[in-house]
């Protein structure tokens, strides 16, 4: 979920209205898009992100990215999202 426009490479509407978040809540979708991230290998998309606006936070599912075929590795305090391939 990503609560920036700009972000988007591209945006449209969805049949998602609404997601529900941790706490329980339901926040309004406004649209779902691709994302494009730079990475050291060159830019990355991540396809069928959702556009909340009610989201203080940008969020990614782990589980999204990993069925998406990036690796991602928490080690040290830190996250890495990789290509399956590296």
């Amino acid at each position: 979920m990503i609560n920036e426009r700009e972000l988007f490479k591209d945006l449209k509407q969805t049949n998602i209205t609404k997601v529900r978040v941790g706490n329980g809540d339901y926040i309004s979708v406004r649209g779902k898009g691709t994302v494009a991230m730079a990475s050291y290998s060159g830019t990355k998309f991540i396809l069928d992100v959702l556009f909340v606006l009610e989201i203080q936070q940008n969020l990614l599912c782990v589980g999204q990215l990993i069925e998406r075929r990036f690796k991602v590795i928490f080690e040290d305090n830190f996250c890495s999202i990789r290509d399956a391939a590296d």
